[in-house]
């Protein structure tokens, strides 16, 4: 075979995998109703569908993520769009190749102009990142770019955090098998009603929602009640 002849055969693969990135980026963001984003971030979401985390598929984790944000964010009066954006895109640190992945999710939005946003931007989004898996005192104090927010927008950073904490929990399994989620508030009290698939152990999901109650009633002031429900067997 000659060398000339599979470089053009590498390089017509290359393109083509390239080619798929962007259209599975691009069919993401139109499938979850999320625009303006730049094409550098559609190109990375597209990348997250060819990397796995715990076994399963990143993207598909994100898309989970994304909706299961929408949906809380809407019963408890935020920016369903933002916390859908933060679903999304909460995890593309992975996409560096280190464990560090809030760390890297951070890094990658306050160090680089490549994504189309602002400074301000920027560090919002780095915020949420970090602070939905646990920013520490010393780490806030040290997190510069959080200079750039105002009183409103850390306020209101915390409390998508704490919808993305808990997204992030109920597919901690990475399998999506939440069927149906729902929100009911109450006067000190909001309550989730959990579906799952039929037959599958919930025990970690359980445990990985159930510990953020505490963050939950601090940023929102109500008790987080949830009620797990098996999916009935079709006929």
């Amino acid at each position: 075979i000659h060398p000339a002849r599979i470089e053009e055969v590498v390089a017509k693969v290359r393109k083509q995998v390239e080619e798929e990135i962007i259209e599975t980026g691009k069919r993401t963001t139109i499938d979850l109703g999320i625009h303006g984003l730049h094409p550098e971030l559609i190109r990375i979401i597209g990348k997250m569908k060819y990397r796995s985390s715990y076994g399963q598929n990143l993207l598909q984790h994100a898309r989970e993520t994304a909706n299961l944000c929408a949906v809380m964010a809407s019963e408890l009066g935020l920016n369903p769009k933002k916390a859908k954006r933060a679903g999304l895109l909460h995890d593309i640190g992975k996409r560096v190749n280190d464990y560090r992945r809030a760390r890297d999710g951070c890094d990658m939005r306050v160090n680089s102009n490549l994504y189309g946003l602002s400074h301000v931007e920027q560090a919002f989004s780095a915020f949420l990142v970090m602070n939905s898996h646990g920013l520490t005192p010393k780490e806030y104090k040290n997190f510069l770019y959080g200079k750039l927010l105002d009183q409103e927008q850390r306020l209101l950073g915390q409390k998508i955090s704490i919808i993305l904490a808990l997204a992030e929990a109920l597919d901690e399994s990475h399998e999506q098998f939440i069927r149906h989620l729902s929100v009911n508030l109450k006067y000190t009290s909001v309550q989730l009603v959990v579906t799952y698939l039929n037959g599958r152990d919930i025990s970690v999901t359980k445990a990985a929602v159930e510990k953020l109650g505490k963050s939950f009633k601090k940023e929102f002031k109500k008790t987080l009640e949830i009620e797990w429900k098996e999916a009935r067997k079709e006929a």
